[in-house]
C-alpha cells in the first residue's frame, strides 16, 4: 500500500512541475489558445495519461481533472465544444497508431487546428482509416434530426484514395481500431468520463429545477414520486460512473461504460418526458425547429431547455451503439450469456458475405 501512495504521491508532483513550467513560459490570459494549448501538449499535459512525446506523462488519467482545474484558474479557456471527438480519436490513435500517425495527428488534433469526426461503414464496404473530409472523391450529406439540426451526416467516398500513411492500426484489424473509437464514445455518453465533476442526483437536476419553479399547486404527490425515483436514477448513475471512472486507462475502457451508456440513454428518455409532463402547455413551445447546421455539440442538451432535450436525447439510445446492442455486451461479458451465433467470425475479412 505504501509503494502505490508512494507511486501516486510522485505522479502528482510530477503533474504539478509540468504546471509550473508551463504556466512561468506561457500566460494563458494572453497567449492564443493554439499556441497555448500546443505548449500544453509538448509538456506532456494534453492527455497526461498517454505516453511522453504523445501529449502525456505516462501516469494515471485522474490527474487530467487536476490540470483542468489549475489551467481554468490560469485563465486557460475550456475546451472547445466542436473538438468533442477528440476524446474519441486521441485514445483510438495513440492505442493502434503508429508513432509516425501518432506524431502526424495528435497535436493538431489537441490544439483544435484539425477537427475529427467519425465514420462507420456499411458492412462489407471498407476498412477504418483517417481521411481528410476535404479530399477529392468525399461528399457529405447533411440528415435533419427531429430537432431542425443536422450534426450527422451521410458520407459518400467516390474513387477516394488514401495514403497507407493514414491507416490506423494493422492492415485487417480496422474493426478492432473502430471499436476502441465505439467504447470511448459510449463512456463519453455513459458520463465515466466526467463523472466526478456531475452534482449528486445526475441528469436528474434538470428536472428538479424545473420543479422548483412550479406553483405549488402543480406540485402532487404523484409527481414528487416520479422525481424522487428519476434522481435516485441519477444518482445511482453518477455513482456507478465514479466507480467505473477510477479504474479506467488509456486504450479500450471496459464493458461498465456500455453498462453506464444503456442506463443513461435510457433515464434520459424518461426524465426528459417527465420535463416536458411537469412543464404542461408551456412545454409545447419555445423552441426554434429552423433546418440548421450544429455549431456546437451538446450530446444531453441540458443547455437548450428541456423541450430541445426531450428531442434530442431519442438519439442517445442510438448513438455509440444502440440500447439492443448495449444490452448484448451486458449480458455477454458481465453476465456471461452466450452470445448470438455469427457464422463468419472466424473468417478472412475477403470470405466475408457484403450486403
Amino acid at each position: 500500500m505504501s509503494d502505490s501512495t508512494g507511486s501516486h504521491d510522485r505522479e502528482t508532483t510530477r503533474v504539478l512541475a509540468a504546471l509550473g513550467e508551463l504556466l512561468a513560459e506561457h500566460d494563458p490570459r494572453v497567449t492564443s489558445n493554439v499556441e497555448f494549448r500546443g505548449a500544453r501538449y509538448d509538456a506532456g499535459l494534453a492527455w497526461v495519461h498517454f505516453p511522453e512525446g504523445f501529449g502525456g506523462l505516462g501516469v494515471r488519467p485522474e490527474l487530467n481533472k487536476l490540470v483542468e482545474e489549475r489551467l481554468r484558474k490560469a485563465g486557460a479557456g475550456p475546451t472547445d465544444p466542436t473538438t468533442f471527438f477528440m476524446a474519441l480519436a486521441g485514445p483510438t490513435i495513440v492505442t493502434h497508431g503508429s508513432d509516425e500517425v501518432k506524431r502526424r495527428f495528435l497535436r493538431p488534433m489537441f490544439t483544435g487546428e484539425e477537427k475529427w469526426c467519425q465514420l462507420f461503414s456499411e458492412p462489407g464496404a471498407g476498412s477504418y482509416f483517417a481521411i481528410d473530409m476535404h479530399s477529392p472523391g468525399v461528399e457529405v450529406r447533411p440528415l435533419r434530426q427531429i430537432t431542425g439540426e443536422a450534426e450527422f451526416n451521410e458520407v459518400y467516398m467516390t474513387d477516394a484514395r488514401v495514403t497507407d500513411s493514414q491507416r490506423v492500426g494493422a492492415v485487417g484489424e480496422g474493426w478492432r481500431a473502430a471499436l476502441t473509437t465505439l467504447m470511448n464514445e459510449r463512456t463519453a455518453i455513459g458520463g465515466s468520463g466526467s463523472a466526478a465533476r456531475v452534482p449528486r442526483g445526475g441528469a436528474a437536476n434538470a428536472a428538479v429545477e424545473i420543479w422548483k419553479a412550479l406553483p405549488e399547486h402543480r406540485r402532487g404527490p404523484a409527481e414528487r414520486d416520479r422525481l424522487a425515483r428519476m434522481w435516485i436514477r441519477g444518482e445511482i448513475g453518477r455513482l456507478t460512473n465514479l466507480r467505473a471512472s477510477g479504474a479506467m486507462r488509456a486504450g479500450n475502457p471496459g464493458p461498465e461504460g456500455s453498462v453506464a451508456k444503456l442506463a443513461y440513454a435510457e433515464l434520459n428518455k424518461d426524465l426528459f418526458e417527465f420535463c416536458i409532463d411537469l412543464l404542461g402547455a408551456d412545454g409545447q413551445i419555445g423552441y426554434d425547429y429552423t433546418y440548421r447546421r450544429a455549431t456546437e455539440l451538446d450530446v444531453d442538451g441540458h443547455g437548450r431547455g428541456a423541450q430541445y432535450a426531450f428531442l434530442r436525447v431519442r438519439a442517445n439510445s442510438i448513438e455509440g451503439g444502440t440500447s439492443e446492442i448495449m444490452r448484448n455486451i451486458l449480458g455477454e461479458q458481465i453476465l456471461g450469456l452466450p452470445g448470438e451465433p455469427r457464422v463468419d467470425k472466424d473468417l478472412p475479412w475477403s470470405q466475408v458475405a457484403r450486403s
